[in-house]
Formats: structure tokens, C-alpha cells, sequence
């Protein structure tokens, strides 16, 4: 989820609200911030990515620009699916247009 998060969105703020989405939907997130200044806001950076169910696999970054990695192990998915199964009793036809 690419963003231009400034200072005063806090970055604990967008790292809890990515690894809950993560979770919830039992997929990988990567975070990915510009770092810099604008003239009338600061952008920290702190890139990072979090797993199906929403743990850290690569730390956020610091505050200079650089290249985050991390190796994403696929069968994770399976395994927070089964176990967190925010989805699986979904009903779509109930909410007919909504859907």
C-alpha cells in the first residue's frame, strides 16, 4: 500500500492499521513512504512488511531512502486462512447489491 504518510499521521498509526488489514483479509502488506520534505509537510518513510497475520517480516525502514527485502513464505496464506477465518462464513447473497 504505497502512501505519503506525513510526521503527523504517525507512523505507529499506519504500521497497526496495515498489519490489522493484513490479518483481517489473510494476505501480505508491504507499507511502502516516501522520506523527504515538502513545503508544508515531512514525510518519514518506515517501509515495511507484514504477514497474513499481521507480524512484521521486514521491520520497518528508517528515515533515508534505501531497499527493504524480505522473503515472503506463500503458505502463510493457507495457514492464517484456516486459523483466523475472518471470511470464511461470508454470506454475499444476503446483502444482495452491496456485495
Amino acid at each position: 500500500a504505497p502512501t505519503a504518510a506525513s510526521l503527523l499521521a504517525g507512523a505507529a498509526r499506519w504500521e497497526r492499521a496495515i498489519a490489522a488489514n493484513a490479518q483481517a483479509n489473510g494476505c501480505f502488506a508491504l507499507r511502502v513512504n516516501r522520506i523527504g520534505q515538502e513545503p508544508r509537510m515531512g514525510f518519514y518513510g518506515r517501509t515495511f512488511a507484514v504477514d497474513p497475520g499481521g507480524e512484521f517480516v521486514a521491520e520497518p525502514s528508517g528515515a533515508t531512502e534505501g531497499v527493504v527485502l524480505a522473503d515472503l513464505d506463500l503458505d502463510r496464506i493457507a495457514e492464517i486462512r484456516e486459523s483466523w477465518p475472518f471470511f470464511r462464513d461470508r454470506r454475499p447473497g444476503l446483502y444482495g447489491e452491496l456485495a
